[in-house]
């Protein structure tokens, strides 16, 4: 793993945002920071008590701007080639892959990020949770039951846990009632996915 060349202690001299003046009482007046140009502002005139704005002493060091905590630079990156760009700045800038980049690309990224040295801020991202899911389906078991009162049971059995759909059809509208019961003993909510998905395939 690539070691950051950055050795000096990163300091935020401000965490909080500047915010415009009365958009705390107006909806229409955004936070985002305008510079108050009133002739009778108070803000603009400094006045004890008022909102501060910013000021050129509020900025942080230049040796240390921009810095992540971890020691890196952040640069995004959508491809392999543009992965390819960090080869010779590895200790100072880690990748960060986009948000709308597929899950068959994240693993390209992240394995030649990984031959590169190169450090990947979301290298996790959307690649645990569609492997858990792709693990649940594959071990799903459907099986169907008729049960007295003219109600079939569509249950998904998944070793320990159990999650049935029942299937009620009403004979005076001509219509299918379908109500989801999930049974889950831990909190593993995505448990349900693979449920749903069966689900509509059957109707």
């Amino acid at each position: 793993m690539a070691v950051p060349l950055l050795t000096k202690k990163i300091v935020k001299k401000r965490f909080k945002k500047f915010k415009r003046p009365q958009s705390d009482r107006k909806i229409c007046v955004k936070p985002n920071w305008r510079r108050p140009k009133g002739i009778d502002s108070r803000v603009r005139r400094k006045f004890k008590g008022c909102i501060l704005m910013p000021n050129i002493g509020y900025g942080s060091d230049k040796k240390t701007r921009h810095y992540l905590p971890n020691g890196f630079k952040k640069f995004v990156v959508h491809n392999v080639a543009e992965l390819e760009l960090l080869m010779m700045h590895n200790r100072t800038y880690c990748a960060e892959i986009a948000h709308n980049i597929s899950t068959k690309k994240r693993k390209h990224i992240v394995e030649r990020a990984a031959q590169l040295d190169i450090v990947v801020t979301n290298k996790l991202a959307r690649l645990r949770s569609q492997e858990d899911d792709k693990y649940l389906l594959t071990d799903c078991k459907v099986v169907f039951q008729e049960e007295p009162g003219g109600q079939r049971v569509l249950i998904f059995d998944q070793g320990n846990r159990i999650s049935q759909v029942c299937y009620e059809h009403v004979a005076e509208q001509g219509n299918e009632l379908y109500e989801l019961v999930a049974h889950l003993p831990d909190k593993a909510n995505n448990y349900l996915t693979p449920a749903l998905s069966v689900l509509e395939k059957n109707t």
